[in-house]
């Protein structure tokens, strides 16, 4: 009886140290240095000369408007030597829209962009990104429920409704942990020129955004969600085209705000929102 009863003591004594030094670690640190970051990526190759060069390619959209995140999309922004471009969400009546994309894509906000003719090194490519610190974690970019908050490529044809998120099991109480969602989808885009039948062309485009912080002096936890298209093809093109791509959410590990460590790194005066 005696030994079982020391064997019980030092059982609840290491559970005790076990929880203290728990709080220890949780207590040794405040997640600081909160950074979030946007990106948008447009490439159009040709592995020849092509002309007479129409192409139409959804822009990301939130809210309504071209944006990446609060920065509204322009010509400006886009514009590269030996393209006309223009964004518009008109699509001209002699593109005449085929029975497999719907009648929504006039709706929807489009980079048109022209040329009379582009060589293999006059390729179209674009990359905008916004990278900096936020103030507090509330003001995060929100990756777990994208659509609606974020910036995506719309319209996305056939899309089912993002998957409820299901959080898994962390290594910490200071993170929440979710499954990955990866959405196959696809996205009208309209390509019109002519070519010699060996080119080959592809157009890809990507939004993204993501969320860091720092946790003791080495770690960098990230979330993220991306959205992007891809379409391949050879020879010339003519008329609407079905890009393919994946909306991906719920990447990485996320802030448990009710956590200790998480309360003492949000400012008294911040308001979720």
């Amino acid at each position: 009886m005696e030994l079982k009863m020391k064997i019980f003591i030092l059982f609840a004594v290491f559970i005790i140290l076990a929880m203290l030094i728990s709080g220890c670690t949780q207590a040794s640190f405040t997640p600081g240095f909160f950074h979030s970051a946007r990106v948008y990526d447009l490439d159009i190759t040709f592995s020849q000369a092509v002309a007479n060069v129409t192409i139409y390619v959804p822009l990301p959209v939130n809210h309504g408007t071209p944006m990446i995140g609060a920065n509204e999309l322009t010509t400006k922004s886009l514009q590269k030597v030996n393209y006309s471009l223009e964004i518009t969400r008109e699509v001209p009546q002699e593109l005449v829209i085929n029975e497999t994309i719907p009648n929504q894509v006039k709706n929807s906000w489009f980079l048109e962009i022209r040329a009379a003719m582009i060589a293999p090194e006059d390729n179209y490519g674009v990359t905008i990104s916004y990278p900096g610190s936020v103030p507090s974690p509330y003001s995060f970019i929100e990756t777990r429920y994208p659509i609606g908050n974020e910036s995506v490529f719309l319209p996305k044809i056939d899309f089912p409704l993002p998957l409820p998120i299901n959080q898994t099991s962390s290594q910490v109480i200071w993170d929440l942990t979710y499954t990955p969602e990866k959405i196959p989808q696809k996205i009208p885009i309209f390509v019109n020129y002519s070519a010699p039948s060996s080119t080959r062309v592809e157009i890809f485009s990507r939004i993204a955004g993501s969320n860091t912080w720092k946790e003791y002096d080495d770690q960098h936890p990230m979330n993220s969600y991306q959205d992007d298209f891809d379409w391949t093809t050879t020879g010339d093109a003519h008329g609407w085209q079905i890009a393919d791509g994946t909306f991906t959410y719920t990447e990485g590990s996320y802030p448990n705000f009710s956590s200790p460590v998480w309360q003492a790194a949000i400012q008294p005066n911040t308001t979720e929102g």
